[in-house]
């Protein structure tokens, strides 16, 4: 691996779930056979159907994962920031990368090869278990992420977005917090599982309730409070 791979250090690799259960001398193995890429924005990571080479960890910027139907309409199934993996779960199958991934921005990754990871679990049960351990992580992640999906209308889903984006900022404390979305709103209806139109009017519905005020990709919490309420909402108790 090359120098600059350091972009982020050992503490923080572990801070991802596959990685999470690894020693630092591990670790350290499967960052010694990785590489560091850089990609320009709009730049393609791979595309559906290019042959499965291994695995990416985003560290600097974002991607897109997406499918293009028959129709040509693209449907995003994933919008990766730091420290997320990126074709992780298709490392233990046959076949090709199952969509397209592209680069929203600048963006580093860390490339991890199939062969050599593979080849580097086989040599021990240990590690293949430590590894099973980190997917399980992501699997329980997953599935709060469903469940945010399934119990919780568009609003509540919009709600607690924003306070992870006002609590990842540390901006709690302010008398009205602000956040500035990263990318395009239609992005961020996809994230939310729903349409532009649906979110539109979700924006619009928490601004006449005077919770939120919009301009452009700034949206500032007029009461943080109710916000935080309504991201605890669920709609089946």
């Amino acid at each position: 691996m090359t120098k600059d791979a350091t972009v982020i250090d050992l503490a923080t690799y572990r801070t991802i779930p596959l990685f999470s259960e690894l020693s630092a001398d591990e670790l350290k193995g499967v960052l010694a056979f990785s590489s560091v890429k850089r990609f320009k924005k709009n730049a393609h990571v791979f595309f559906e159907g290019d042959p499965y080479a291994g695995f990416y960890v985003v560290l600097k910027g974002s991607v897109k994962v997406y499918k293009v139907n028959q129709d040509g309409k693209e449907f995003i199934m994933h919008l990766l920031q730091p420290y997320a993996l990126v074709a992780d779960v298709p490392m233990f199958e046959k076949g090709n990368y199952p969509a397209h991934a592209v680069a929203m921005e600048t963006t580093v990754l860390l490339f991890v090869p199939k062969k050599e990871f593979l080849g580097f679990l086989g040599n021990s049960p240990s590690l293949m278990r430590k590894m099973l351990g980190g997917f399980a992580k992501k699997i329980r992640t997953l599935s709060q992420q469903l469940e945010n999906l399934t119990l919780h209308d568009v609003s509540c889903r919009l709600a607690r977005h924003l306070v992870d984006l006002v609590e990842e900022a540390k901006r709690g404390t302010l008398a009205e917090p602000f956040v500035h979305l990263d990318s395009q709103k239609s992005v961020l209806a996809s994230q939310l599982g729903t349409i532009s139109e649906t979110l539109y009017r979700t924006l619009k519905k928490l601004e006449v309730e005077g919770i939120i005020k919009t301009r452009g990709r700034t949206i500032t919490i007029s009461d943080y409070k109710a916000l935080r309420a309504l991201a605890e909402y669920r709609i089946h108790p």
